[in-house]
């Protein structure tokens, strides 16, 4: 009895001995724990604005790499689709690009003709923005809503340039179509280099990092290559078609300059939320300047507006489906950063470059809250998901359960026929 009761003492204290020891170290581990979350976060945070330090100096070579990356994803299905009829690789590219080219060059044509005219149509309108404004200034002196000797002045707010100085801008156009003939070289030799790579990449990543990294890492990629193929291709074809019903409404209502303002459209509508908007209202602008009537305007306005809902709105989400899945506030965020960056170019870049990186975010557990973070995911879609996954992994089980049976079943049935 002396014995077991001397015993059961130094078991208790052994125990709070280890439970102490435990518990200090489990403290220890929860420390170093909470250090290493503050040194990634700094160190997290000192990576991006290194880069966009690097980003900002670097502009003059990355915007061009960056615009042939966006080109090239345009241009490798039309070349896989012209392989796969059996069309030899090298013609294929060659005619792709120059297809792209002299389309390029032709449209640079027509709009070259029609930012000339625009411009010595200036004085016109500078007149119907007189008429306007002396309209107002008699309409403000009748109900008494200016002081008195004091008028309002639109041209200030249009802010119209004088004739010489649109004559300068007019001399100046061939100086500066030849420096953007320069950037549209550097894009194409970039380009060529990126289609070649694009090709090598998956056959160097499996030498590399051997057959099971590999695996995964090649997964990524055509999983990023996908989603973006897929957003570029949706992207220019809405584009195209709401520029070219735009026009089509335009020239109903005879509009001037109507393949210009289809040509800001098109480019416009690659800004999300914002282009398509902006680019609707400078042709309503010009409108109030050439009709006598306001409800001419308004009638186009709200064909265009029309337009823009049924393409932008209603088409181009349900063909981009779950790939694009960023948040708004996000999109706007990454718009207002990347035009601070690199100008209207980066605007256009913006949302291909957070399509990737959400992607790869996602691949691993460790990141995959950030990429949670930046989807447009609810929690309903996100229990959705968790049951799909839960009923596939039960398919699963019952499939292997079932080839399990019949395996054993075989040998059964084998051995009865034997004799």
């Amino acid at each position: 009895m002396t014995g077991e009761s001397t015993t059961q003492p130094m078991e208790s204290a052994t125990t709070q001995e280890l439970a102490s020891v435990v518990g200090s170290q489990e403290r220890r581990v929860q420390e170093l724990q909470r250090t290493l979350r503050f040194w990634t976060v700094g160190f997290v945070i000192l990576l991006l604005v290194l880069l966009t330090v690097i980003f900002r100096e670097l502009a003059g070579v990355l915007k061009p790499l960056f615009v042939a990356i966006f080109v090239a994803y345009l241009i490798y299905p039309i070349v896989d689709f012209l392989v796969r009829r059996r069309v030899p690789k090298l013609v294929a590219y060659a005619a792709t690009i120059s297809g792209i080219l002299a389309a390029f060059y032709l449209f640079a044509q027509i709009l070259t003709a029609n930012v000339r005219s625009f411009m010595e149509q200036a004085g016109r309108y500078q007149l119907r923005i007189l008429q306007y404004e002396s309209q107002l200034n008699a309409l403000a002196m009748r109900y008494n809503l200016v002081p008195e000797g004091e008028r309002i002045r639109v041209l200030d707010l249009f802010q119209i340039m004088p004739q010489d100085t649109l004559a300068r801008a007019v001399g100046g156009g061939t100086s500066f179509f030849l420096g953007f003939a320069g950037s549209v070289f550097v894009i194409l030799l970039f380009m060529i280099f990126v289609l070649l790579e694009m090709e090598r990449i998956p056959g160097r990543i499996d030498i590399a990092f051997g057959s099971q990294q590999s695996g995964q890492l090649l997964t990524i990629v055509d999983d990023v290559n996908r989603n973006v193929q897929r957003y570029i291709l949706v992207k220019v074809v809405m584009s195209f078609l709401t520029a070219a019903f735009s026009i089509v409404a335009m020239a109903l209502f005879g509009l001037d300059f109507f393949i210009l303002f289809g040509a800001i459209i098109f480019f416009f509508n690659f800004i999300p939320y914002v282009g398509s908007w902006v680019a609707t209202l400078i042709p309503m602008l010009v409108g109030i300047l050439q009709f006598d009537s306001v409800l001419t305007v308004l009638w186009m306005g709200l064909l265009l507006v029309v337009i823009q809902t049924i393409f932008g709105s209603i088409l181009e989400p349900r063909y981009h489906g779950r790939n694009l899945n960023l948040s708004p506030l996000l999109i706007l965020v990454a718009l207002g950063f990347w035009a601070w960056l690199w100008g209207v170019i980066g605007m256009v870049l913006a949302i291909p470059i957070m399509v990737v990186l959400r992607i790869v975010l996602e691949q691993w557990e460790s990141t995959r809250p950030i990429s949670v973070l930046m989807s447009n995911v609810s929690r309903q879609d996100v229990l959705e998901t968790a049951r799909l996954e839960h009923l596939g992994r039960r398919n699963e089980e019952l499939e292997q359960q079932v080839q399990a049976s019949e395996s054993r079943s075989m040998p059964a049935q084998g051995a009865t026929a034997g004799p």
